[in-house]
């Protein structure tokens, strides 16, 4: 089965960038001691930065 993955070779780093743009914003939330708005259970809802669980070094590859 093809994933997609194999389909799209040049979507390969967009997880890592995702992550890094969370963490970027979780650090001016922290900063700024603002609150973040994320989608949770079907709404908007708004999360402290000290509240988000750890985000990943790296963005584990599902291997299947």
């Amino acid at each position: 089965m093809t994933q997609p993955r194999d389909k799209y070779p040049d979507m390969e780093g967009s997880r890592y960038a995702i992550i890094r743009a969370a963490r970027h914003a979780a650090d001016l939330a922290k900063q700024h001691n603002q609150p973040l708005l994320l989608w949770k259970d079907g709404k908007v809802v708004e999360v402290m930065p000290d509240d988000l669980p750890e985000l990943p070094e790296k963005a584990p590859r599902k291997e299947e």
